[in-house]
């Protein structure tokens, strides 16, 4: 249909129809992939949304930690004990002396 190209629904309409016109051993293999391509699709958005989760968590973690660092050392620099900031941030003192 040379009209199908202008209007989506026209698209839509002329595939339906091929569809319905397909031989029932045709028509139930491509119901079967396309099943199978929509689960795969659906299987692949999961992954997607959990990996982008686990970046954003282990993202919050690393600035979590490097800020601790950061405040750490800036306490050693005004004469804090290493020991008692070490007790207070969790941090060991060779993390809180290291450069």
């Amino acid at each position: 249909m040379p009209f199908a190209d202008k209007d989506p629904l026209f698209k839509e309409l002329e595939h339906e129809a091929r569809e319905h016109c397909m031989p029932m051993e045709l028509r139930e293999a491509y119901e079967y992939e396309r099943m199978n391509r929509y689960i795969y699709e659906s299987q692949m958005a999961d992954r997607f949304l959990k990996g982008r989760a686990e970046g954003k968590a282990e993202g919050l973690a690393e600035g979590e930690a490097k800020k601790a660092l950061e405040t750490a050392r800036k306490l050693k620099e005004l004469g804090i004990d290493v020991s008692i900031i070490s007790q207070a941030t969790g941090l060991s003192p060779e993390e809180i002396t290291q450069d």
